[in-house]
C-alpha cells in the first residue's frame, strides 16, 4: 500500500508539471510567428518576409519592385500618377503574399518620397483601404534604420542596438502587499513570477567551444504580447490558472517615460552598436561596413553627421599614447647605441636595420593575410629592442677586429660567419616561442605572434647580410678606394691602433 501510494503521489506531482509545461510551450499561435517588412522608398518598394526566432531571425522571402515614386518629386512636388500605380499594385500584392503566407506581423513603413510629397496622404489613404497601416518615417529615423540595416547585413555582425530612446511608455504594477499575502506570496515572489513570465528563467547552459552560453526558458510571446494577459496572468497556487489574477492584487498604470537623448561634445548623438560574432576581429568587419554604406549611397539629413567610433576611436587613441612612450623611447636607445660604439653613424645604423626589422614584421602579418590592427603595430613596436641585438652583435665583433676596421673583406667575412651559429640559435628560439600560438590560430593573439616571429626572422637577415654591407660603405674605405684609382694614386689606408 504505501509503495502504490507513493507511485500515485510522483505521478499526481508529474501531471502537475507537464500542465505547466503545455501551458507555457503550447499556443494557438506558431513558436516563431513570421514578421514581414514592407518598405516604401523613394526609388523602389522591398517585402522581406522573416522567419524563426526574433534574436536571430532568417530571410524567408525578398523581392523589390521599382516603383519610382521619388521620381518626379524634385520636380512637380508630388508623386506622379504611374509610379503612384505601380507602388500601390506592388504594396497590394505583397500583401496578399504575406496573407498566403500566414505573416503574423506586418509592418509598412514609407521614407522620403511618401513624407515630402504633396499628395503623399493620398498614397497612405490608399494603402490603408487595403488593410496595410503606412507608418511614416521621420527624418532621422530613416536615418537611423538605413544604418542599423546597412551594419546588420554586414557578415560577421551578430546584432544591432541604438542608444537613442524614444520614450516608449512603462506598465507599473503598484500591488498591494496584505492582498499578496492574502493570495499566498509576498512582494518578492510576485516581481519575480512577473520577471519569469516577461523575460523567462534561467535553465542551465550549453557550451559553444570555450565559451558557456546560459538558456533561458520562456514562455510563448502570445502570452505576453498584450497588457490584458499580463493583468489575466494567476500566482499563488500550484495549479495553473486556479490562483488569484494579478489584476486583483494592485493597480495597473500606464506611465510614459521620459526620451533618452547622449551628447558628445555638447552635440545630440544617437549612437548605434553593431555587435560582432565570438573570437572575430572588429578592422575587417568594419572595413566592409564601410564598404557597403558607401555602396548603398547613404546620405544623412541635412544637419546631421556621422562619426565612426568604437574599436577605430579606441585604436586612434590607444595608437596617440603608444607613439607618444615610443618617441622618447628611441631617442634614449640611439643614445645608448651611440655611447657604447661611441659613433653616431654606427646608431644610426642600428636604428636602421630596427626599423627595417619592423616592415618585415608586416610583412609576416600581410603573409598570413591578418588584419593590421592594434595588437599587430603593438608587436612590431616591442620588436624593435629585439631586432637590433643581433646587429649589435655583429658590429660589436666587427668593431673589435683590427684588420675588419681596415676594410680587409675576407676578414669580415669570417667575422659574420663566426656569429651566424649565435644569431641563428637566438633566432630560432624566439620564434619557436610564438610557434604554438601561430599553430592554435588564435584571431586576437595571430597577428602579434606573426608580426613579433616575421621581425625577428627578417633582424636575423638583416644582421648577416645589410648589417655588414652598410658597416663597409658608413667606413668609406671603399670609397677612398676607388677615388684613388680614379686618381692614378695608390690608396694608404689609415694606420689601426694595436
Amino acid at each position: 500500500f504505501a509503495q502504490r501510494g507513493l507511485n500515485a503521489a510522483m505521478n499526481s506531482m508529474l501531471s502537475r508539471v507537464r500542465a505547466v509545461a503545455e501551458q507555457m510551450v503550447t499556443s494557438p499561435e506558431p513558436a516563431h510567428a513570421r514578421t514581414a517588412i514592407i518598405d516604401i522608398g523613394s526609388n523602389s518598394v522591398r517585402l522581406v518576409i522573416y522567419d524563426g526566432p526574433r534574436r536571430i531571425p532568417f530571410i524567408l522571402f525578398n523581392e523589390k519592385v521599382m516603383a519610382g515614386l521619388g521620381a518626379s518629386l524634385a520636380r512637380t512636388g508630388a508623386i506622379e500618377p504611374e509610379a503612384m500605380e505601380r507602388g500601390l499594385r506592388a504594396i497590394g500584392r505583397f500583401a496578399h503574399l504575406c496573407r498566403s503566407m500566414k505573416v503574423a506581423d506586418i509592418r509598412c513603413v514609407a521614407t522620403a518620397a511618401v513624407r515630402d510629397a504633396t499628395n503623399g496622404p493620398d498614397f497612405i489613404a490608399r494603402a490603408k483601404d487595403m488593410g496595410l497601416t503606412v507608418e511614416l518615417l521621420t527624418g532621422a529615423q530613416e536615418a537611423i534604420g538605413a544604418a542599423m540595416g546597412v551594419l546588420s547585413g554586414i557578415p560577421g555582425v551578430t546584432y544591432t542596438q541604438a542608444s537613442l530612446q524614444l520614450g516608449a511608455p512603462t506598465v507599473t504594477i503598484r500591488a498591494d502587499e496584505a492582498a499578496t499575502a492574502m493570495s499566498g506570496e509576498r512582494l518578492a515572489g510576485l516581481a519575480a513570477d512577473v520577471r519569469a513570465e516577461l523575460e523567462g528563467v534561467p535553465a542551465g547552459s550549453i557550451l559553444e567551444g570555450v565559451e558557456e552560453i546560459p538558456v533561458r526558458v520562456i514562455a510563448p510571446e502570445g502570452r505576453r504580447s498584450q497588457l490584458s494577459d499580463l493583468r489575466a496572468k494567476t500566482i499563488g497556487a500550484s495549479r495553473p490558472g486556479s490562483g488569484a489574477p494579478i489584476a486583483t492584487l494592485g493597480e495597473f498604470t500606464l506611465d510614459p517615460q521620459t526620451a533618452v537623448i547622449t551628447r558628445l561634445d555638447g552635440q545630440r548623438v544617437n549612437q548605434i552598436y553593431g555587435f560582432t560574432e565570438p573570437f572575430s576581429l572588429p578592422p575587417p568587419v568594419q572595413a566592409k561596413f564601410e564598404a557597403a554604406l558607401e555602396q548603398a549611397d547613404f546620405h544623412v539629413p541635412p544637419g546631421y553627421d556621422i562619426i565612426i567610433g568604437g574599436e577605430a576611436e579606441t585604436r586612434a587613441d590607444a595608437m596617440t599614447d603608444l607613439m607618444s612612450l615610443a618617441v622618447p623611447l628611441i631617442l634614449i636607445m640611439a643614445g645608448a647605441v651611440a655611447l657604447v660604439f661611441n659613433s653616431f653613424r654606427l646608431s644610426m645604423l642600428i636604428l636602421l636595420t630596427g626599423f627595417l626589422s619592423v616592415g618585415l614584421a608586416f610583412g609576416g602579418v600581410w603573409m598570413f593575410n591578418l588584419p593590421l590592427g592594434f595588437n599587430a603595430i603593438v608587436g612590431s613596436l616591442g620588436l624593435l629592442g629585439i631586432s637590433i641585438n643581433s646587429s649589435i652583435v655583429v658590429l660589436s665583433l666587427l668593431q673589435g677586429n683590427a684588420a675588419a676596421r681596415a676594410d680587409d673583406v675576407i676578414a669580415q667575412r669570417e667575422v659574420v660567419v663566426d656569429a651566424t651559429r649565435h644569431i641563428v640559435a637566438t633566432t630560432l628560439t624566439t620564434m619557436g616561442g610564438f610557434v604554438p600560438i601561430i599553430l592554435t590560430g588564435d584571431v586576437f593573439w595571430l597577428p602579434l605572434a606573426t608580426a613579433i616571429a616575421g621581425g625577428v626572422a627578417g633582424s636575423a637577415l638583416l644582421a648577416l647580410y645589410f648589417t655588414p654591407a652598410a658597416y663597409r660603405l658608413m667606413t668609406m674605405k671603399p670609397g677612398r678606394r676607388l677615388i684613388a684609382r680614379l686618381r692614378g694614386r695608390p690608396y694608404r689606408p689609415d694606420p689601426q691602433p694595436v
